[in-house]
């Protein structure tokens, strides 16, 4: 059985079959590890929430049903701010915490909980809520620390980022934590950068045959840099050398730049090709991509 990672920006993991074509990439099962399987997507994104602190005001942008906002909130983070513009999601994302407080005081209740637990939920009672909003422009009074964008693409998080109360014009907020589609990246991590953010920590997590990308990212200081082509092509994942779910990803990266060099090299030579820089990138992408494969074989 083969694993399949596309070079869509979906890219997709699927174990089965199929005809080999331009825009895929092969590897043998013994290619592509579990590694990342144990490393569930919503506890990396939490746990790269809480290394600034459990004391901080986390805003969950685009919440949907909750799940997110809830997990933050049980693992005691002191106020959790659930935002989502659809009134659906909001009246779901509410049940949810209704269940979630139920089934808490049940258990402190039925004594399963010490005295110590149930004064800690009452404390923790009205540290999570969910609103109507879109982005940011439904805070109004709280100083936010962390801000999570989860689940979307990036051109909608760079909307988010950058209209209304952004996080770019809020001197409180000092974290992001971003899950953008895995194939959508290059651009970003440069808009990114440009927008004065550094991103700290990249993982890359296969979730139900799935590549997910998660980063963390912190407001930039000092001086600045050039980001190199392999900044842009992998970020932080650069630095995982050993994991051979990142050099698959890096295989397929590749073989997206050179799918795109031979676009572009058609329409170069029918007199077609609007800017030759766009083609210059692919191939630089191409080769630097190439290079550091080559030097994870040694």
């Amino acid at each position: 059985m083969m694993w399949c990672l596309s070079s869509r920006p979906s890219l997709v993991l699927q174990r089965r079959r199929f005809k080999l074509e331009t825009t895929t990439t092969r590897w043998d099962d013994a290619d592509i590890d579990d590694e990342c399987e144990k490393h569930n997507r919503a506890e990396t994104i939490v746990n790269y929430a809480l290394e600034s602190g459990k004391d901080v005001v986390v805003a969950d942008v685009g919440c949907g049903h909750g799940q997110m906002s809830l997990l933050l909130h049980s693992r005691g983070v002191k106020r959790v701010i659930g935002i989502d513009k659809s009134q659906n999601e909001v009246n779901y994302a509410n049940e949810c915490l209704r269940s979630f407080r139920r089934k808490s005081t049940s258990a402190s209740e039925s004594g399963e909980s010490g005295d110590d637990d149930d004064d800690e939920h009452q404390k923790t009672k009205n540290k999570i809520e969910f609103r109507i909003g879109d982005g940011l422009e439904s805070v109004t009074e709280e100083n936010v620390d962390v801000v999570i964008f989860a689940g979307m693409g990036t051109k909608l998080i760079r909307k988010l980022l950058s209209r209304g109360r952004s996080v770019e014009t809020s001197s409180s907020v000092r974290t992001l934590v971003i899950n953008p589609p895995a194939g959508e990246l290059v651009e970003f991590r440069e808009w990114l950068w440009q927008n004065k953010w550094c991103i700290e920590k990249e993982s890359l997590i296969i979730e139900n045959a799935n590549a997910h990308v998660v980063m963390k990212c912190t407001k930039k200081t000092g001086e600045e840099k050039t980001l190199s082509v392999l900044d842009l092509w992998l970020g932080k994942l650069q630095e995982e050398k050993k994991s051979s779910n990142v050099k698959a990803y890096a295989i397929n990266r590749r073989e997206y730049a050179k799918e795109r060099m031979g676009v572009l090299e058609g329409l170069q030579s029918e007199g077609r090709l609007r800017d030759e820089r766009e083609l210059e990138r692919y191939r630089n992408a191409y080769v630097a991509l190439a290079s550091w494969l080559e030097e994870e074989k040694t």
